[in-house]
């Protein structure tokens, strides 16, 4: 939530370019600038939600088909309490807002072909999802490398941020989440930093045979507490 509210500041504090700018004036008015941080904040906080224990480690073998822990995290929001607290929040904030910020709009297509967003909220997902420089991506890269008290993972992130601007993309004319020139090698730095903490810590035999292990009592205990009849949520 602090990496997203970093991001969405960096990107609307400053001037707008001009193309921008005049597709999503609007949204850029005082309130509703304040209502759209809000939202953003609300959905770094909740876009993980909707992963099982252990993270990935189970995910393949017990989550159905055509499910992912983002479209979990989508239907705990909009069909459990938290709908309510939303709402109730004062001012008041749209569930179906946060739960369009949380699930990555290029994997929630697979699932829904005729789904899109409105360029604008497209523009306030990748601010949560973008696979370069997303505030999900920088704020899992730190904490694993720090957690796993490795250097893997570590980059300079606020540099990244601070050039993040809003631009039109070229090749789609759409409105998209970039970079100013400075901040490119911010950006490249990242890459190499997951490439390296994927190959020397999430591939790591040792960890990924943890993972094997994880997943076999997952599945064994949910199969014993059904025999007990015992309620699974999976």
């Amino acid at each position: 939530m602090e990496v997203a509210t970093r991001i969405f500041d960096s990107v609307f504090s400053r001037r707008v370019p001009d193309a921008v700018h005049e597709r999503i004036e609007v949204e850029l008015e005082g309130d509703r600038r304040a209502y759209w941080k809000r939202v953003v904040r609300f959905a770094a906080l909740l876009h993980d939600i909707g992963h099982l224990p252990f993270s990935h480690a189970a995910e393949e073998a017990l989550i159905p088909e055509g499910w992912n822990h983002e479209r979990i995290t989508v239907d705990m929001m909009l069909k459990s309490a938290i709908d309510r607290i939303l709402r109730d929040a004062r001012p008041m904030v749209d569930p179906q807002d946060v739960a369009d910020l949380c699930w990555d709009v290029r994997k929630r297509a697979k699932i829904a072909p005729k789904f899109s967003l409105s360029p604008w909220k497209t523009l306030l997902n990748e601010i949560i999802t973008c696979n370069t420089f997303g505030a999900d991506r920088v704020d899992y890269l730190s904490r694993d490398s720090w957690h796993a008290g490795v250097p893997y993972g570590r980059s300079d992130f606020q540099r990244l941020i601070d050039g993040s601007r809003t631009l039109i993309y070229p090749a789609t004319e759409e409105i998209a989440l970039g970079l100013e020139l400075g901040a490119i090698h911010s950006a490249e730095a990242p890459l190499l930093a997951r490439y390296f903490i994927y190959t020397q810590v999430y591939f790591h035999d040792l960890r990924r045979a943890y993972d094997m292990h994880l997943k076999e009592f997952l599945l064994g205990y949910l199969t014993k507490q059904r025999k007990e009849g015992h309620a699974c949520l999976i």
